[in-house]
C-alpha cells in the first residue's frame, strides 16, 4: 500500500485536493482508516499540475497537521472532440474530451477497468482483485470573469476468494472484500477586477467498506461466518475564499 507519511504524522493527517475538492483517498484498495492503496484512481493524463506542501502550507487548507497535496486537472479540448484508448496489463481506459456551448466550456471524461478477472484461471488463482474508476470535469464560462466547474471522481474495488487451497487464502474458504468511494464538487470562481478573485466550492465525498469472511470449521461442513463488517463514511462541506491585492504590483 502507498500510504503518505509526512514528518511522522498519520496518513489521515494529510489533505488531498483535486481542483479544490477534498478527496479522502485517491487510490484503489485502500485500508480502512488509511489514505493509501495499491493503485491510483487518478489518470495522470488529465493532471495539469501538482503542488505538495510538507509544512507551512496556505491558511485555506485548514487544520491538517502533516501535509497538503493540490492536484489540478486540465480542462477539456475547446476546439474539437477527441479521445484516447489505452490498453495495458493493468486494464483498459478511455478518455473523451471536447467543447461545450460553442467553445465557452468543455468536458473531460475518463473511465478505466481492470480485466485480471478475465485471465485469473490462466494465472492459477481464484483470488481476483478488480477495480473500476471514473473521472469527469465540466467547465463553463458564462462571461469573461466567471467560471463554473463540476468535478467528480469515483472508484469501485472488489477482491473475491472462494478456494481455501488458493495461495492467497491464508486458510479461509471464502473472502469477499468490496470497497467503493467517490468525491464530487461544484466550484464558482469570479475575477475581481485585475487584483483578485473570489471562489466557493460545495463538495461531497463518501467511502464504503464491506468485508465478509467465512470458513468451514470442520471438513465437509457448511461455511460459517467469521467476520462481517459494513462501514460507511460521508462528508459534505463548503470551502470559500477570496484573494484581493490591495496595492498594485510594483514594477521591477
Amino acid at each position: 500500500t502507498a500510504d503518505l507519511i509526512v514528518r511522522g504524522g498519520a496518513p489521515s493527517e494529510n489533505l488531498t485536493l483535486l481542483d479544490d475538492v477534498p478527496i479522502p483517498n485517491a487510490n484503489h484498495f485502500p485500508e480502512y482508516g488509511g489514505a493509501g492503496g495499491a493503485i491510483s484512481m487518478l489518470n495522470i493524463e488529465l493532471v495539469r499540475g501538482v503542488s505538495f506542501y510538507t509544512g507551512g502550507f496556505p491558511v485555506q487548507h485548514g487544520d491538517k497537521l502533516s501535509s497538503a497535496l493540490e492536484i489540478k486537472l486540465r480542462d477539456g479540448n475547446r476546439a474539437e472532440i477527441s479521445g484516447d484508448l489505452d490498453v495495458s496489463i493493468a486494464g483498459a481506459g478511455l478518455v473523451l474530451e471536447g467543447p461545450l456551448d460553442r467553445g465557452r466550456g468543455s468536458f473531460l471524461l475518463n473511465g478505466r477497468r481492470s480485466y485480471v478477472d478475465l485471465i485469473a484461471t490462466r494465472l492459477g488463482t481464484t483470488t481476483v482483485p478488480t477495480y473500476t474508476d471514473f473521472q469527469g470535469k465540466i467547465t463553463w464560462q458564462p462571461d469573461a470573469r466567471t467560471t463554473l466547474s463540476l468535478l467528480g471522481v469515483a472508484g469501485f474495488d472488489r477482491i473475491l476468494m472462494d478456494d481455501a487451497n488458493d495461495s492467497y487464502s491464508r486458510g479461509f474458504d471464502y473472502v469477499d472484500a468490496v470497497q467503493a468511494q467517490y468525491a464530487a464538487g461544484f466550484t464558482w470562481k469570479r475575477l475581481l477586477g485585475e487584483r483578485g478573485y473570489a471562489m466557493a466550492t460545495l463538495h461531497r465525498s463518501e467511502n464504503n467498506y464491506e468485508y465478509d469472511i467465512r470458513d468451514r470449521l470442520r471438513p465437509g461442513t457448511a461455511l460459517e461466518s467469521l467476520y462481517v463488517t459494513d462501514s460507511w463514511e460521508g462528508e459534505t462541506g463548503l470551502r470559500a475564499r477570496s484573494v484581493l491585492r490591495l496595492w498594485p504590483a510594483a514594477d521591477l
